[in-house]
């Protein structure tokens, strides 16, 4: 169940209940989602990228994608790299709003 939604002009992108799983959904048929395989939070991310035009499916390891000089999304094309970089920006600042509003409230809780 999304937590936060957003609406681009170019995909539905949505934050889940765990602060960590997120979801784009491209208007051009490109879901990408961004996931820990098992709940515990030092399981490492995953990047699945699903292309519903070609019926291709990629998982990727989350830290190889956003760790510089590493290229592992080269064979992808530019459009498809740049889908998984808008992706991962709105999940890094959705996951900042999450965070932000969980200190805030256990703050005003506390007072």
């Amino acid at each position: 169940m999304p937590k936060i939604i957003l609406y681009r002009p170019d995909a539905k992108c949505s934050l889940m209940e765990t602060g960590v799983d997120f979801e784009a959904v491209f208007l051009c048929g490109v879901k990408i989602t961004i996931f820990r395989e098992n709940i515990k939070s030092n399981d490492p991310l995953k990047i699945k990228i699903l292309n519903n035009n070609d019926k291709s499916e990629s998982l990727l390891d989350y830290d190889r994608v956003t760790a510089p000089n590493i290229s592992v999304i080269e064979h992808f094309s530019p459009e498809i790299r740049q889908m998984i970089d808008n992706a991962i920006l709105v999940n890094i600042f959705f996951s900042f709003l999450f965070n932000f509003y969980v200190y805030v409230f256990f703050f005003f809780l506390v007072l």
